[in-house]
């Protein structure tokens, strides 16, 4: 047997030698297209054989390489191919193949619906193009391209196309071409004309009124117009102009009675106007206006209200006819001043025009109680304010080219414009606090503070010799420094600096004799914060009026009150001999500037209420106090025993005689009562003596007779004053510690009511007590005891005990405490989870309660006789948590009040509880106001 490879009618047989199977004609593969199959074209070979006779011939197809049935259907493109092996009687073998032909469509590629373009033909807009009807059974594909008035446009071969300034007018097509791979065939779309979208106007315009002789007026028309793109401004009537922007500009030189200004846009759409009337009003007689200086820092422009919602009453046309002088966009400041022009006072555009424009300042409230007073003279606000601008450099008059040059060219410009000149005119200062920051002064040498009342008084000569003479100024006192430390301010330097300035814009105001002060401390929650809002700025402008108006004593006191009310410190009795006595600090009420102060047969010193009692001026015999500052005195006690001394304190004229005892005999201490006297004395407290003496050492003797007190690692009480509240009973050493965010936030002490939140519970206000403890070492897992002495409970949802982890700052994950009036708790102590308690379960009734863990699944809470009234199976689980508070430091704490806190190393019993909660009580009876 030979097999051979027969292409065509030639071919080898096996080893080289002769074929035995020849063709006598070859196989042949004619034209196809695909409407055939492959046998359609095939016609077979015919063969001999030099051994026999041939037996078979069997048939292969190829379609693209790969075989087929012959039935296979066709694709135009695809190559076709046969193969014919051939067998003889003597079983040898050759294969014959054809040659390869391509498949051709059986119906040529045509078009029979030319594309279409969809879309709206305006600038901007994005047509489309379909790829319209073909016919032609192969497959194929499409081109476009987009064409402007039958040019190609250069990269336009998408199916869309976005209109762009360029198509205006313009027609435009596109070509659709087909290609099935055999050949091409194009189809024009018909073309479409391209156009602007038409402008529309709102007709929204508002009429407009003007004093006669108050420069080139503005009105921004682009606002009331949508599609004004491509085209032109118009403008007819009060021989009024136009920009191509859309700013008519309007003449005041002569008077106009309703004139109807049309303002209109064209482009290649179409075209709208919109109309409105101006009215200019002949030029007011001398004494029918009103200016009004607005000028400081940024508390003046009031730079809070810079993304905020004005109140109605300031938009809804209740302010009348207020204009304010804008300065011009080019050249430099005083090329802009000398070209600023008079526009209608607007609080969301224009109230703030050297800034933000969109704030506004105390004017806006001064002009609406104005207008309510029935004051319908044209007010004209001439404004000079901007952030952080210092008295000593920026608003000193000796410096060129700054704040009171821009303040003195702004009032010419004002008169320029106004040549009648003006019946009233006022002045609003608001600035000081950067003044009041660390280093102030030339050269960063922090004497501004110092030099305010030199330097007001320099200010207040050259405003009345440079920018008006006769302007009646309202100072808006500085509020006290809470600020940050971010904001320039150290607490224990800031607060004095504050209150010297505060006292000089009291007294500079006085000399002048044609200027007040005006109180801005109404909202002392805001003291925290550098720039206020809304009602601040409105409180302001209210006051302000007040001033001018002359209702302000009436209605909100006398700025220059020096006189305190009554005050009276608490004499001690059985004080040690020759001992120096501290008496408890009292908060002056009643001033409102700083008020002299002398003291007779001891000494004074003044603490900063704001600041957790703070020092800010050290023992003296005579001096003063400002407003917010405590008054506290010392005396030395008489050598000898059973008797008294005086010491009388003089403030504003009001005096209190303070008297300290000393004892008939020595009383015997236990050590841990006098350890707590000499540690609150050092600590700057009241002198605990007498009658209190006694009480605390009646505590320590009970105390110390318990199995209780061994357990209790910290303790707090309410006492006497402040000072004695803060210190731990069981240590005597260590002091609770404010910890809080914002000033305003710290909890705040009475001796009515002990501890109370002071930033307004349950509004955001996050602070606390820190007392000192470190649960995660110092509260056993499974063993544990926190408790609260409560003077009020909590009416909402936050809480007033709260565990802390200071390097997240984290508050209340695995201990907290919160007990609501209406007999809800929720309460964890290392747990897992919370252990919460529905309303109208527990008791209500004040006094303590206390957390105990006594196992990985036993938690319970005691009431205020020490009784267990609530248990559950909460697990217990390991705390992270390094800080234990009174209060909430990372979150909201409660409206609660509380008279002190402590915590256990071990799960109290209910028996140890009740007499915890006995002898405590009993101290605070004893220390009760």
């Amino acid at each position: 047997m030979k097999i051979g490879l027969g292409l065509g009618i030639t071919g080898t047989g096996s080893a080289g030698e002769p074929p035995v199977i020849t063709a006598t004609s070859a196989p042949t593969m004619a034209a196809l297209d695909d409407s055939q199959t492959p046998s359609d074209g095939f016609t077979a070979g015919s063969y001999q054989s030099s051994e026999g006779t041939i037996s078979s011939a069997v048939v292969a197809y190829l379609v693209n390489g790969s075989p087929q049935a012959g039935t296979f259907d066709l694709t135009a493109g695809d190559v076709v191919s046969a193969t014919e092996t051939v067998t003889d009687s003597a079983a040898n073998e050759r294969v014959f193949s054809t040659g390869s032909v391509v498949v051709t469509p059986s119906v040529a590629l045509a078009n029979s619906v030319v594309p279409a373009i969809s879309g709206t033909p305006e600038i901007g807009q994005t047509l489309s193009v379909s790829d319209g009807t073909w016919t032609g059974s192969a497959s194929r594909t499409y081109g476009y391209q987009w064409t402007r008035d039958g040019a190609n446009i250069d990269g336009a071969t998408a199916n869309t196309y976005t209109l762009v300034a360029a198509d205006d007018g313009a027609d435009i097509g596109c070509t659709v071409t087909a290609d099935d791979g055999f050949t091409t065939v194009p189809a024009d779309a018909v073309a479409v004309a391209v156009t602007y979208a038409a402008p529309v106007a709102s007709g929204a315009l508002p009429d407009r009124t003007y004093d006669q002789n108050t420069g080139v007026q503005t009105v921004d028309a682009s606002g009331d117009f949508t599609g004004s793109v491509g085209g032109t401004w118009s403008v007819s009537g009060a021989s009024a102009s136009i920009d191509q922007s859309g700013v008519v500009s309007i003449p005041t030189s002569a008077t106009l009675s309703a004139v109807t200004v049309t303002v209109a846009y064209a482009n290649s759409g179409g075209s709208d106007s919109s109309a409105f009337s101006v009215t200019v009003n002949a030029e007011a007689p001398a004494g029918d206006n009103i200016l009004l200086f607005v000028a400081g820092q940024s508390n003046a422009r009031v730079a809070g209200n810079s993304s905020a919602t004005p109140p109605t009453k300031y938009t809804d046309g209740s302010l009348g006819n207020v204009q304010i002088l804008v300065r011009d966009e080019t050249g430099t400041v005083m090329e802009q001043i000398a070209a600023a022009t008079f526009q209608t006072y607007d609080v969301t555009s224009n109230a703030d025009p050297d800034n933000t424009l969109t704030a506004w300042g105390s004017e806006a409230e001064f002009i609406y109680q104005l207008r309510q007073a029935g004051e319908t003279r044209t007010v004209y606000v001439v404004k000079e304010a901007v952030n952080g601008q210092n008295l000593f450099e920026q608003w000193n008059p000796a410096t060129s080219n700054d704040k009171f040059d821009y303040l003195e060219a702004k009032a010419a410009r004002a008169r320029a414009l106004v040549p009648a000149g003006f019946g009233d005119e006022y002045l609003i200062w608001n600035q000081g606090e950067a003044d009041a920051n660390v280093g102030a002064g030339p050269s960063g040498d922090g004497t501004a503070a110092d030099s305010y009342n030199t330097n007001f008084t320099a200010w207040f000569t050259a405003l009345r010799s440079r920018v008006t003479s006769s302007a009646f100024v309202i100072v808006q006192r500085i509020r006290p420094l809470g600020y940050d430390a971010g904001d320039g301010v150290t607490t224990e330097a800031g607060w004095p600096r504050a209150w010297t300035i505060r006292e000089a814009q009291i007294a500079v105001p006085i000399a002048d004799g044609n200027a007040t002060t005006i109180d801005t401390d109404f909202i002392p929650s805001n003291f925290g914060l550098i720039h206020p809002a809304e009602p601040w700025t409105e409180g302001m402008g209210l006051r302000s009026y007040a001033a001018v108006a002359g209702t302000y004593d009436a209605t909100y006191g006398a700025i220059t009150d020096t006189t305190p009310n009554a005050f009276t410190f608490t004499d001690q009795t059985d004080v040690t001999p020759s001992s120096v006595i501290l008496s408890n600090a009292l908060l002056i009420g009643g001033i409102e500037r700083r008020s002299a102060v002398t003291v007779s047969g001891g000494e004074f010193r003044t603490l900063n209420s704001l600041n957790g009692d703070s020092v800010v001026s050290d023992w003296a015999t005579s001096g003063f106090v400002d407003k917010f500052q405590k008054i506290q005195i010392r005396q030395t006690a008489s050598g000898s025993t059973s008797t008294a001394t005086s010491a009388t304190v003089t403030i504003g004229g009001v005096s209190d005689t303070w008297t300290v005892t000393t004892y008939a005999s020595a009383p015997s201490f236990e050590a841990e009562t006098q350890a707590f006297i000499d540690q609150v004395s050092a600590n700057g407290g009241g002198t605990i003596a007498g009658a209190d003496a006694t009480a605390l050492n009646d505590f320590y003797v009970a105390a110390k007779a318990t199995t209780w007190w061994s357990k209790v690692i910290k303790l707090y009480p309410r006492l006497g004053d402040e000072v004695a509240s803060r210190l731990d009973l069981k240590g005597q050493s260590l002091s609770l510690l404010d910890d809080f965010a914002d000033p305003g936030d710290e909890w705040v002490w009475s001796a009515a009511s002990g501890w109370t939140g002071g930033g307004g519970a349950g509004v955001g206000a996050t602070g606390g007590l820190d007392m000192r403890v470190n649960p995660s070492t110092e509260l056993p897992q499974n063993d544990a005891t926190v408790m609260v002495f409560y003077s009020a409970l909590a009416s909402g949802t936050q809480t007033e005990l709260n565990a802390a982890n200071s390097t997240t700052e984290v508050s209340g994950s695995e201990l907290f405490l919160r007990i609501v009036n209406n007999g809800a708790a929720r309460y964890r102590l290392n747990s897992g989870g919370n252990t919460s308690v529905t309303s109208g379960t527990l008791p209500t009734d004040v006094g303590m309660r206390a957390i105990v863990r006594s196992g990985a699944s036993a938690i319970a809470l005691h009431g205020a006789d020490g009784t267990e009234i609530h248990s559950a199976t909460t697990a217990s689980a390991t705390t992270a948590e390094n800080k234990l508070h009174i209060g909430n430091r990372y979150g909201t704490y409660s409206d609660a009040q509380i008279f002190g806190a402590g915590a256990a190393n071990s799960a109290l019993s209910a028996a140890e509880l009740t007499s915890l909660a006995t002898i405590y009580g009993d101290l605070l009876t004893a220390f009760a106001p």
